[in-house]
This record gives C-alpha cells, sequence and structure tokens, in this order.
C-alpha cells in the first residue's frame, strides 16, 4: 500500500495502518502515532452479504473517515476544546482543480469541463465542502433537468461536479467521502448513430464545395474520424505530408494516435500554403492562436444540402459506419476512432452482419 503524504503508515510487520496526528500538537512537538485498523479491516467491508473488497475510493474515504473518528476522540479525551478545522469552500475547491488538474485533460475536455464548474461555482461556490450533501446535489441536479437539459447533459454536469469533489478526498484530503457518489444519474436514451447515406454525402460535400476551409475539415472528419475539436485544432507539425499522417495528440482519451490520411483530404493539405502568424491549419480568424468555430457555416451548409438530424459529430460516426461498410474489422475501427473499448465500436455491428451470416453458415455446414 502507498503511503499518503506521511501522515498514515503502513506497518507490514504487524499488518496494521498508523497515523500520525499532527492537528494535536503545536510547533515543535512529535505528533502520536496511533493505530487505525488492520490491513484486513481496510481493505474489507462487511455487508449484508458477508465481506466486500473495497474500491481504491472507498478505501481512500474509510481511511479519511476513522482518521477524523479517531481524532475527534483524541480531543475529547484530552478534555480540549476541539481544533477549528479551516473550513474549504467549493469555489476554492474548484479553482484548484481548474489550476492544477484540468490543464492535463484535453483542450475539448477543458472547455466543456470549466463551462460546466462555472454553473457549480454560481450555484454553490459559497458553501463550504461539508454542506456538500447529497441532497444539495440532487436539487441541483433536478434544478439542470428543469431547464430543458438532455439528460445526457446533465450528467456530464454532475460527472464535472464528481471529478473535483473526487480530488478532495483522494489528493487534497479535505473531505471523508464524496457525495455525488450517492446521487442517481439520470437514464440516457441510446447514444446517437446517425450517418450519411450515399446521396447525403454526395449532396454535403456539393454544399461545402465553395467554402475550401470547412470543405477540408470536413473531409478530414469523414476520413479519420476524428472527433470535432481534434480537427479544428490540428496543426501544421502533426501533419506528415509526405508519409500521409495526422497525429492527433490532444484527444478526449488522452491517448496520443496517428491516422492515415488519404485522397482529395491530402492532396488539398498538400496544396495549402502555411501561415506564419499560427501553427493551426484551422486558425480564427478574429484570433489566430485558437482554432476556428465551424459550426455556424457547418450547420448553413447541412440545411443548404437539406440534410435533417445531422450534426457535426454525425461525421465522426459516418466514417466509422463507412468503414464498417467498407469490410473493416471492429478492431481496427475503434484503433483509428481512438474508442477505449470494443464496445464503444460495437454499436456500428449491425451495418456489418455478414461476419455473423458467415458464422452461421460455417455452423450449418458443419453439424447440419
Amino acid at each position: 500500500m502507498a503511503q499518503t503524504k506521511n501522515k498514515y503508515r503502513y506497518d507490514e510487520n504487524r499488518a496494521v495502518v498508523r497515523a500520525k496526528f499532527y492537528d494535536l500538537v503545536v510547533k515543535g512537538e512529535r505528533p502520536p502515532e496511533i493505530q487505525l485498523c488492520t490491513f484486513e479491516e481496510l481493505k474489507y467491508k462487511n455487508t449484508s452479504r458477508g465481506a466486500k473488497l473495497r474500491t481504491a475510493t472507498e478505501t481512500a474515504s474509510h481511511l479519511s473517515k476513522l482518521y477524523i473518528d479517531k481524532l475527534h476522540e483524541l480531543q475529547r479525551e484530552k478534555k480540549t476544546k476541539p481544533a477549528k478545522i479551516q473550513e474549504y469552500y467549493l469555489s476554492q475547491a474548484i479553482a484548484r482543480y481548474l489550476g492544477n488538474i484540468l490543464p492535463e485533460k484535453s483542450r475539448s475536455s477543458q472547455l466543456t469541463v470549466t463551462t460546466q464548474l462555472k454553473w457549480w461555482d454560481k450555484k454553490g461556490g459559497k458553501l463550504a465542502l461539508t454542506q456538500i450533501t447529497p441532497k444539495w446535489v440532487v436539487e441541483r441536479r433536478d434544478e439542470l433537468k428543469a431547464v430543458k437539459r438532455t439528460t445526457a447533459t446533465v450528467n456530464r454536469y454532475l460527472a464535472a461536479l464528481s471529478v473535483v469533489m473526487s480530488a478532495c478526498v483522494r489528493e487534497w484530503h479535505l473531505i471523508a467521502s464524496n457525495p455525488v457518489q450517492n446521487v442517481r444519474k439520470l437514464k440516457e436514451p441510446p447514444g446517437r448513430t446517425r450517418y450519411l447515406s450515399e446521396e447525403e454525402l454526395r449532396d454535403l460535400m456539393l454544399s461545402v464545395a465553395d467554402n475550401a476551409d470547412l470543405k477540408l475539415a470536413v473531409l478530414l472528419a469523414l476520413t479519420t474520424g476524428a472527433r470535432r475539436m481534434e480537427v479544428w485544432s490540428i496543426k501544421r507539425e502533426d501533419i506528415d505530408l509526405k508519409k500521409g499522417f495526422v497525429t492527433f495528440s490532444q484527444t478526449k482519451t488522452g491517448v496520443v494516435r496517428s491516422v492515415p490520411i488519404h485522397g482529395e483530404a491530402l492532396e488539398l493539405l498538400r496544396k495549402r500554403t502555411p501561415r506564419i502568424d499560427t501553427p493551426l491549419i484551422f486558425p480564427s480568424k478574429k484570433n489566430p492562436s485558437v482554432p476556428f468555430d465551424f459550426r455556424a457555416p457547418f450547420e448553413a451548409a447541412v440545411k443548404l444540402a437539406g440534410i435533417e438530424n445531422f450534426t457535426w459529430h454525425s461525421l465522426r460516426h459516418s466514417a466509422a459506419s463507412f468503414l464498417i461498410m467498407s469490410g473493416v474489422d471492429m478492431r481496427t475501427v475503434a484503433e483509428l476512432l481512438g474508442h477505449k473499448s470494443i464496445a464503444m465500436t460495437q454499436r456500428y455491428t449491425h451495418l456489418a452482419p455478414t461476419h455473423l451470416s458467415e458464422a452461421v453458415k460455417s455452423m450449418t455446414d458443419k453439424f447440419l
């Protein structure tokens, strides 16, 4: 077991966890070191069905609770007024997360989570962390739902708060447990897999033909299956024009991946004149240091093409669908799209029933 900032000591010889109670001493004194529990007690929890292995989060939460309970017990024994614990507020925790942890995430995640956490800061920034209860979170969840946000969006807001509270428990040791874990997430409808038909693809490409940047961005999305911000944020250094590869370094999953580029997208990139004021392929017209936002021109092109219920993310679904219908295996598609698990790719299996037909035919030929 790993040591936590020297407060806890894991005695391997006696198989127990001890804690140093710095809160009980003044400067210069040695803190008392007292046993909190055995390794066995920390590892397992008692349930109605018997002992159950604790998760890493539950272990950290249980250890924090044991420490706080023991601290209060020792303070009562000394018959001293419990030391006033300095309150830590939600606004402070959010600011700390935004400054220290979020920068490690992808750019698209940073933009989305920052917006979500600003909402939480507005609603409860002045509350102490101990006042952020499951009941309070449920009330805010229902408030989000009432303003006509989708269930998926509401769940993303809950997830944003949860990662902050989790950091308060596991990294900063400010509270004993994450209140969001005791809040039910809303049931989400099945994910959309809207993709272009061959006719819609032709119409869309015709509608973007007069906008060189939009045409290239759409082609890259369709041929690489990259996410929105992965395409919009591409830099010259990310592209190998000679070998025909683009490398996505700022991804949603945090995993760098390289994807081949072929056809018209590669030719357009080779003909493109690089700008000297920015490394971005698609810089904003107002600020060349940030990516251009294609939402407005894309929505206009989709409308012009007469295509309904189609968003930029649907280009990613279209790329996956085209790959599957071209006979590419699931694992390769998952690798190209940067899916964390093959389960995310299996939503497209209905587009490639051939392998199922071949499997049944093989069984029938052999046994029947």
